[in-house]
């Protein structure tokens, strides 16, 4: 019994999500189109150029196109699909929404598409982010709660 519970607490210690994987960028957005829609609504496409850097010493670039639609200078719907190019050599792609938030500032879901090397393991992981912006640039926090495993993978 004693190598039973022993061998079940190394595997739940093994693939416990006690990491925090945290990366900070910004980005200057450029509108591509804007139209008015009946009801007060706007509909906008848009693309973003940024840099960033996370807690791993990584740092990266990452091209984006998106859309949003507001009311009222209430956002609605917005979502970003990005694909980032790291310091390391690798790359990974995601997804970004966030709905009914202030058109200045909210908290949105971030799910990780795709990547390379150890990013292969985050496809289809859904993590958190906010995001500020002040004039045409955008600031955004996101944090991805990863298993221990994951967090030395992508430190290396």
């Amino acid at each position: 019994m004693k190598y039973i519970t022993f061998l079940i607490l190394i595997f739940l210690n093994q693939y416990s999500y006690s990491a925090e994987w945290i990366s900070e960028a910004t980005a200057k957005l450029i509108m591509l189109k804007k139209i008015e829609l009946p009801g007060g609504f706007t509909y906008s496409s848009f693309e973003a150029n940024g840099a960033s850097k996370d807690n791993t010493g990584k740092y990266g670039t990452a091209n984006c196109v998106g859309h949003r639609i507001d009311k009222n200078n209430k956002l609605e719907e917005q979502k970003i699909y990005c694909n980032t190019y790291l310091s390391d050599g690798n790359e990974y792609s995601f997804m970004q929404i966030r709905k009914e938030t202030d058109t200045d500032a909210g908290v949105g879901k971030s799910i990780i598409l795709n990547g390379t090397g150890p990013y292969k393991k985050l496809a289809n992981k859904e993590c958190i982010y906010a995001v500020s912006y002040l004039k045409d640039h955008a600031f955004v926090t996101t944090k991805c709660k990863v298993s221990n495993n994951i967090f030395k993978l992508l430190k290396n």
